[in-house]
């Protein structure tokens, strides 16, 4: 509870007419205050559609750690930012004596067994979306409801509980249990109706259970295949609710500060946040440690950015000469249109680096032509090695180039270094000169 002598922060600025994607970078006057200090200071970014929606935090002397999501100013981390999680409903591509339906009351999804038949292998049902770097399964325990259902993330549809990758199994009397592959792993008890257990997929190959976003078991096998959710009923009539899964889309982009954070500084990483997505407008608020909010919200308005071509990815904890191979959730995306898109690689000294179009996952590429093949088709051309001395590697695609081939040509480069080792940027230019909000940097030494 706030206390009634604190004030809440102040935001104030002018927020220019015209849209633009950089948010507050040209707003002069921003200014971000807090009697009691700015640590525990909360500033939060939002959007209308989180779908489609890319944050950035990029500016001179403003850093950020992308597997720590921490901030700095200067070389100090003062604070840490966090992306709030956009759950859906699954949708199904596969129903086997199951009903889906809404529950009237509280509108949530509820799967049911219409089979009268005891005995797993029955009833079972398959999303049609699947979770890929990044995900979550999310329902309601629900343990006042006596059957038998394994809820669980799987490579493939399966009638038979025993052949689901991860699961959890419910029982009778709110006794619970992970099961991969058939197999008990961990036993957990749950006894109100509103525990929500979760199965989350992190950085690929990472998988945990939680009971009410506590993690009670890690699972020890790793799989980076796509993983559907499937539920499977034991008892005849026996439902699941309340059903929900996120696939690696996240909407409010939050950032909180720590004792390390002056006015200067927060004014300064706000500044450092640009937005790339479909939404038209972007608000700002400002919360502090005592849940005050600032009287003053800003809507800043955004061009629709679909002209611009999106890059996004985590790079990879461990990295190599081969560069955005191991980006396992790399996308590259243009409205659908690729010609004309170009890929760039380059180096602080492209004249000591060479780049290779490595000749793996259906890539090919002939050194006379610099044509780069996926499939048999040629989809795109790199620049000459004259060229790549002093821009690095530009590869420009053309009408044949489809999302997925220009994300696997982009994993199949590599490089090679004359000299040290250097930093390596990956950014995106469309045909008509837009370039991408986002760049990946993968920072040297490689290894």
């Amino acid at each position: 509870m706030p206390n009634q002598n604190d004030s809440p922060p102040v935001l104030s600025g002018n927020v220019p007419a015209q849209p633009d994607y950089t948010l507050c970078k040209n707003i002069a006057d921003l200014k971000i205050t807090n009697n009691s200090g700015y640590e525990g200071l909360y500033v939060n970014f939002n959007t209308d559609d989180a779908v489609q929606t890319v944050f950035v935090i990029e500016a001179d002397r403003i850093g950020f750690d992308p597997v720590l999501q921490q901030v700095s100013w200067n070389n100090v981390v003062v604070g840490t930012a966090s992306r709030s999680s956009v759950f859906q409903q699954p949708t199904y591509s596969e129903l086997f004596n199951v009903d889906v339906s809404q529950d009237p009351v509280y509108n949530v999804q509820v799967l049911s067994s219409t089979s009268n038949i005891t005995g797993w292998g029955h009833s079972a049902s398959m999303s049609t979306n699947s979770i890929g770097h990044n995900g979550v399964l999310r329902f309601r325990a629900s343990p006042r409801i006596q059957s038998g259902r394994a809820l669980g993330l799987s490579t493939v549809m399966t009638k038979d509980f025993k052949q689901l990758d991860y699961a959890i199994v419910g029982g009778e009397m709110g006794r619970f249990f992970v099961a991969e592959k058939g197999k008990k792993m961990f036993d957990i008890e749950v006894s109100k109706y509103t525990d929500i257990l979760t199965i989350e997929r992190h950085n690929s190959d990472t998988i945990n259970y939680c009971l009410n976003g506590k993690v009670f078991y890690t699972s020890a096998t790793k799989s980076t295949a796509d993983l559907y959710f499937i539920a499977i009923f034991y008892d005849a009539y026996a439902q699941a609710n309340c059903i929900l899964m996120n696939y690696d889309i996240y909407g409010d982009l939050t950032i909180e500060f720590n004792e390390n954070a002056t006015e200067v500084a927060v004014e300064a990483v706000v500044k450092a946040v640009s937005y790339q997505g479909t939404a038209k407008t972007v608000g700002l608020s400002v919360t502090n440690n005592t849940g005050l909010e600032s009287a003053k919200t800003l809507a800043i308005k955004v061009p629709s950015t679909l002209s611009i071509p999106v890059l996004s990815g985590t790079i990879p904890r461990v990295h190599d000469m081969t560069l955005f191979e191991k980006c396992a959730d790399l996308s590259i995306s243009h409205e659908g249109i690729y010609s004309g898109l170009q890929v760039r690689f380059n180096t602080p000294y492209p004249q000591f680096t060479s780049f290779v179009v490595r000749e793996i996952n259906n890539v090919s590429f002939k050194a006379d032509t610099r044509k780069i093949s996926y499939n048999g088709v040629i989809i795109g051309t790199g620049n000459t090695a004259a060229d790549m001395v002093k821009k690095g590697l530009i590869i420009t695609f053309n009408d044949d180039a489809i999302k997925a081939s220009v994300e696997e040509v982009t994993r199949a480069i590599g490089v090679n270094f004359q000299a040290n080792a250097q930093d390596v940027t990956l950014s995106l230019v469309s045909y008509n000169g837009d370039k991408s909000v986002k760049t990946l940097t993968i920072s040297a030494p490689f290894g």
